[in-house]
């Protein structure tokens, strides 16, 4: 664990991110980008289903920035945009079954939310993050619940301090990307945990504002964080 200078006893209310911080998003994924590639091949893109996932997978693991849709339609010289923008949408709309948490998740937060106002943060298709997180069955840990749009996430952030009614010092937040809530987090002011767990687990911060202030590997040890002096 990675711990500076923070003074903790200030903490009165805990951000946490959904997506390989608190649901194991491996099982989702593979399945997501398979519909994708297919809702592809529907349309005229000739692959075989499962060189492209082995494909599409391997641009994930080397650069999880990237738009992976894009970068597989160039491996196999397609330019078509309608083409890709089918896959992104397949990808995002994924039929979702089941769906597991990582362990320790529910008894980690049902310990927080005894102390904490404990709010969750998670960007993407709306209708499909909320269809996640019943299926998960975590909803009652939750005092506040927000799906912000891809690219809306900092302002569901602004938006929970507001709701809070908490300065961003009073806040923690819980996530797995350096370039996404840990970054935004720092820049707003928050306390930042990052956790070890998915394909973002492999990026290393390009600046300053992608440094956690703590690094952790399971959801438990955010309990130890929470409790420093």
């Amino acid at each position: 664990m990675d711990i500076r200078t923070v003074k903790m006893g200030r903490i009165k209310a805990i951000i946490f991110d959904l997506d390989d911080t608190l649901l194991d998003n491996a099982p989702l994924m593979d399945s997501s980008l398979r519909q994708g590639i297919a809702a592809m091949i529907a349309k005229g893109f000739k692959v075989d289903i499962d060189e492209a996932l082995v494909v599409i997978k391997k641009i994930i693991e080397k650069d999880a920035r990237k738009d992976k849709f894009l970068e597989l339609a160039r491996h196999y010289g397609q330019k078509d945009l309608k083409l890709i923008e089918q896959g992104r949408k397949a990808y995002a709309t994924a039929d979702i079954k089941e769906l597991v948490h990582f362990s320790g998740v529910a008894e980690t937060l049902a310990l927080l939310h005894a102390t904490f106002t404990l709010v969750l943060v998670t960007q993407g298709n709306p209708a499909q993050q909320r269809k996640k997180i019943a299926l998960l069955g975590i909803s009652h840990y939750f005092d506040h619940i927000l799906t912000p749009h891809t690219g809306e996430k900092e302002q569901a952030f602004r938006e929970s301090m507001n709701l809070l009614k908490l300065t961003a010092d009073e806040i923690l937040i819980v996530g797995d990307r350096i370039d996404a809530e840990i970054k935004m987090g720092n820049k707003l002011g928050m306390t930042t945990v990052r956790i070890l767990q998915g394909k973002y687990s492999r990026l290393s911060p390009e600046h300053e504002l992608e440094k956690p202030d703590f690094t952790i590997k399971e959801i438990k040890e955010v309990i130890a964080i929470v409790h420093e002096s």
